[in-house]
């Protein structure tokens, strides 16, 4: 009984460990952790012919950095990856979240899709007729402890690539992707960023942007008029036959009116 007691009294008199917020450093015995949360989708690279802006993370309509990191894998310093299936609705709303590859770390697992249920919104995919589109998508979410930076999943292409990448007949400028001259730009863009398929005849088979405006009629307007106006010498292989390859450019947006 008085074991019994005496434990009890040590368990009240010992601190509480204060929980890890996301986002936010947090010093134990000297040493510095910074817990957070990070979401990459797996989609293609390639420009997907019909679909002029894909399914992205909108994180600025709410902070996925939001609430605590799992009290166990921060407890036990733990991080992990999990691989999961979401299913967006068309108006960027997450509606579904499976676990389909574990982490390892039970706390990490079951806190994934209860944290973007919770606090994850998307941007629709946009169709060529400008329509929005659900879907579901494959997805790994990030655990990590220390201050690490990573590099953009974005990549211009293959190692193994043709000889020659495709060259556009014209300069690329803000009328490429349909801006006119004097146009303000929206709020926090700074550009748009485009991915074609260039066909073996130096047509745009395909256009998807990799960095839109998230506006619908700018996004559409950009891929109308990459498909309707933009040509290339297309790609050469090591014979120096044309070949069908992608090409990514960025644009920046001009200047605001004065």
């Amino acid at each position: 009984m008085a074991g019994l007691v005496l434990a009890s009294l040590l368990a009240a008199a010992a601190p509480a460990q204060q929980p890890a917020r996301l986002g936010q450093e947090v010093t134990i015995r000297g040493t510095t952790y910074h817990p957070q949360v990070s979401l990459y989708l797996d989609q293609p690279e390639d420009a997907q012919p019909g679909i002029y802006r894909r399914i992205s993370l909108n994180w600025r309509a709410r902070p996925l950095q939001a609430g605590n990191y799992p009290a166990a894998a921060f407890a036990a310093r733990r991080e992990g990856e999990v691989g999961l299936s979401l299913t967006i609705a068309a108006n960027g709303r997450l509606t579904g979240c499976t676990v389909t590859r574990p982490s390892g770390e039970p706390s990490i697992d079951a806190h994934a899709c209860l944290h973007l249920m919770r606090n994850a919104v998307f941007h629709s995919a946009l169709d060529e007729s400008g329509a929005r589109r659900g879907g579901t998508v494959g997805a790994v979410m990030e655990y990590t402890l220390p201050i690490r930076v990573h590099m953009p999943m974005f990549r211009p292409g293959p190692p193994d690539g043709p000889a020659r990448q495709p060259r556009p007949l014209e300069p690329v400028g803000p009328a490429t992707v349909g801006i006119a001259p004097g146009t303000p730009p929206p709020p926090d863009v700074g550009g748009i960023g485009v991915t074609v398929a260039v066909g073996a005849d130096g047509s745009v088979t395909a256009c998807t942007l990799h960095s839109p405006t998230f506006i619908d009629s700018i996004d559409k307007r950009a891929c109308d008029t990459v498909r309707r106006d933009m040509r290339f010498d297309p790609a050469k292989d090591s014979e120096g036959r044309a070949v069908p390859y992608r090409y990514a450019f960025w644009v920046n947006w001009p200047d605001r009116p004065r």
